[in-house]
């Protein structure tokens, strides 16, 4: 299940990391612009991160989230 959740988000993250370096490409003033560049790269790194430690997951770990909720922890 891991592998294709990973599959699943990994696809559309490539196209978006495609498609933000397009349009950083494109702009012609890009010191305006560098600062949310730089966001959206570190969020689309920590995004790939996640995916990663998803599919490598062996043995899952959950927390207590809420009274009613877990959480799967992947601080491992």
């Amino acid at each position: 299940m891991a592998c294709t959740i990973g599959h699943k988000i990994n696809n559309p993250l490539s196209s978006l990391l495609i498609s933000i370096k397009n349009v950083e490409d494109e702009i012609s003033d890009k010191n305006k612009f560098n600062e949310d560049f730089s966001v959206i790269y570190q969020s689309i790194e920590k995004i790939k991160l996640l995916v990663n430690n998803l599919i490598k997951l062996e043995n899952p770990d959950l927390i207590d989230y809420t009274s009613e909720q877990k959480m799967l922890n992947l601080d491992k």
